[in-house]
């Protein structure tokens, strides 16, 4: 039965001598039964002098002993390692020679544990108290002050003798202190454990700084509350700085406005004479007026031609606009894709009948349909189509288009190859760019605002595509536009 016992239990006499030890006796000193009752007991615990030292009456045979009040001794074993043990005692009656019996508990875990928990907590200590970024200081459960850190003193004002004691409200605004917030802080934080929330508090001379606070509840073992842990963190240069991009934002929302009012005047006030110098060359072209010189037709392509280009130029300056902005409202509907490539071709065929450039279109399948929004796709494919005429000198430019499947996706192709002037590898980066134009090294300049690409993409992003550009300088480029399909 003693072996069953979970402490090491060892009965000695008054020399010393041991008598019995059970099992646990064994394990503990790390000695054999028989080694136990050669040697003597002060051996396994020599700060033990006289067993009067611990309680008395604490031990019974078939129960184990109450340990309050145990007294913790240094033992060795028989390795030689050093072990704390409680020890407790009882003297035994009816015998001769004075007997005792110890109770021995192995506790030398629980002290490391004690140790390093007393270890730990003074480091947390001095940390707390170190830290200067954080007002960390406990409140009792009516919210007076009880400890005060470093950071405290920094971003409060208050130094630790000024504030332990005080009630916590009196970093609250006046504001504050009227609706009362900060016993509903305390309540929140009883309810839920824990309470965070950004506002205003006051310094000692009466600042103000914006504050991040935390407050957690602590409660006793028993449930009874124990007080609160808060946290306050000065959030002001952030608030600043808020309140700065705020400003700005108000600023900027305030200029698009402006731009789009402006953008909206200009649309008809730049357009609507231009559309009258056209209208006007175009009738004094036709001859209807009456004949024409030469040199007076000459001059009238000239302001015509002027005219196409600045109202050109207004169009895309105008539409990067609405793109940049996000004003371009797309609406897609089912297309017919060959019937969408030759009304381009039918726009882009006098351009290329004067350079005598072949113009190819290859539809596969022929009744292929794609969903998209017209506008922008044949935008983007009047652009690409134009830029491989305009910069062929001669030869062809071909314009494919085919469905394919990618990893289930299924994704409209359109693919547009010339045998032009190409383009440089260390320029290709450079194509999507707004107003930029490549030096080809051509003699004419080429006309354009170096807008027509950077739109382009821009618009295939917005339908959920991407345009690729293949080319080799002096061997022609491909440009190909990929939209996704449902």
């Amino acid at each position: 039965m003693l072996d069953e016992v979970p402490d090491a239990l060892i009965l000695r006499d008054s020399n010393g001598n041991i008598l019995f030890a059970n099992r646990q006796a064994e394990i503990l000193f790390e000695y054999s039964q028989s080694e136990l009752l050669s040697i003597s007991f002060r051996q396994l615990i020599p700060s033990l002098q006289d067993s009067s030292q611990l309680p008395a009456d604490s031990i019974s045979l078939l129960q184990l002993p109450p340990r309050e009040n145990n007294s913790e001794l240094a033992g060795i074993t028989k390795s030689g390692r050093n072990i704390t043990v409680e020890v407790c005692s009882r003297k035994l009656p009816g015998s001769n020679t004075p007997l005792t019996l110890l109770s021995i508990r192995d506790v030398s875990n629980r002290k490391l544990f004690e140790e390093s928990t007393r270890v730990n907590q003074e480091r947390f200590r001095l940390l707390v108290e170190s830290v200067q970024d954080y007002a960390i200081y406990l409140l009792d459960p009516q919210g007076n002050v009880l400890s005060w850190n470093t950071g405290a003193e920094r971003i409060k004002g208050y130094s630790s003798k000024e504030i332990v004691g005080k009630h916590f409200s009196l970093f609250y605004p006046q504001e504050a202190l009227e609706q009362d917030w900060p016993a509903q802080e305390l309540k929140q934080a009883i309810a839920q454990g824990r309470f965070e929330d950004e506002g205003w508090r006051l310094r000692k001379d009466g600042s103000r700084f914006w504050a991040n606070v935390v407050i957690t509840s602590l409660f006793e073992e028993d449930g009874s509350l124990k007080g609160f842990a808060k946290v306050t963190r000065d959030l002001t240069e952030r608030k600043k700085h808020e309140q700065t991009i705020q400003e700005k934002n108000e600023e900027l929302e305030k200029a698009l406005r402006a731009k789009d009012h402006f953008l909206a005047t200009m649309s008809h006030e730049l357009r609507t004479p231009l559309n009258a110098i056209l209208g006007f060359t175009g009738t004094l072209l036709m001859r209807l007026p009456g004949p024409l010189t030469q040199d007076q037709e000459k001059q009238l392509r000239t302001v015509q031609t002027s005219a196409k280009h600045l109202l050109s130029l207004i169009n895309d300056l105008l539409d990067l606009a609405k793109v940049e902005s996000g004003k371009i409202e797309l609406a897609s509907e089912w297309l017919v894709c060959r019937e969408l490539l030759q009304e381009i071709h039918r726009s882009v065929q006098l351009m290329a009948d004067v350079k005598k450039i072949q113009l190819d279109l290859i539809v596969s399948p022929p009744e292929l349909l794609i969903r998209a929004d017209r506008r922008a796709l044949h935008q983007i494919l009047l652009n690409l189509i134009s830029n491989a005429i305009k910069f062929t000198e001669s030869g062809r430019v071909v314009v494919e288009v085919h469905r394919r499947n990618v990893d289930s996706r299924v994704e409209i192709e359109f693919r547009i190859s010339d045998s032009g002037i190409g383009i440089a590898l260390e320029d290709q980066s450079k194509l999507f760019r707004a107003f930029t134009q490549l030096d080809h090294g051509r003699s004419g300049k080429i006309e354009g605002t170096g807008l027509g690409l950077y739109f382009s993409n821009k618009l295939a992003i917005l339908l959920g595509g991407r345009i690729q550009v293949q080319s080799t300088s002096g061997r022609g480029s491909t440009f190909t536009l990929i939209l996704p399909q449902e």
